[in-house]
């Protein structure tokens, strides 16, 4: 079944096709080894998770920069935790995290296959405020950047208000696994997108 007038489908890619939190707990296992951090894992990524949201949240407003979140959530998290860990340590540990992190790159279940599926019937997207650098070897490396017509930034998606697609904003639909993902928040927020049955249909009816 293809859903009438729909031309366009954006992903977002971590958490809904890329198992962000699966491929991150196992790059922090191995930066933490290779710098000899020795602290639970469960109980640092507890704290961080939150903590990560928080910078992403300042970052996406333009409080703080790529390299202030970066340091910052690593460093509240250590705070948090009362783990003393010294300045030029976290900077490496904030740089071997992104060096490490597209070494691993597991997909949800049936990725491969829902691709596969819906790259025969529309232009397929993906919808990111993530590192460019860091979100184009996660698809490259986990073997899905073929699928893609293009990596577009929610904020460009926003100011342009969807010429970079060349399609009418009512032919484009959205799919995120939290329709209030940061994503999909800034295109409600700037009316580029409206909650509606067409944008809350699930994988399994397209």
């Amino acid at each position: 079944m293809k859903l009438s007038g729909i031309t366009d489908i954006f992903f977002d890619l971590d958490h809904t096709l890329w198992d962000f939190d699966r491929n991150s707990a196992l790059t922090f296992d191995t930066i933490f080894k290779k710098n000899k951090i020795n602290i639970d894992l469960n109980e640092f990524l507890n704290q961080y998770k939150t903590i990560n949201l928080q910078y992403w949240k300042l970052y996406r407003n333009e409080k703080v920069d790529k390299k202030v979140l970066r340091f910052g959530r690593l460093n509240d998290t250590f705070l948090a935790l009362n783990f003393n860990v010294e300045r030029d340590i976290i900077n490496q540990l904030s740089e071997d995290y992104i060096t490490y992190l597209t070494d691993n790159n597991y997909l949800f279940d049936n990725t491969i296959e829902i691709l596969d599926y819906l790259s025969l019937k529309y232009n397929l997207h993906i919808l990111s405020n993530g590192f460019e650098e860091v979100q184009y070897k996660k698809l490259n490396r986990s073997n899905i950047y073929h699928y893609f017509k293009t990596i577009t930034n929610a904020i460009i998606l926003v100011l342009e208000a969807g010429d970079c697609t060349s399609r009418k904003l009512s032919e484009i639909l959205p799919y995120s696994d939290d329709i209030l993902s940061a994503n999909i928040r800034l295109l409600l927020e700037h009316n580029i997108i409206t909650i509606t049955e067409t944008n809350t249909y699930k994988l399994a009816h397209i």
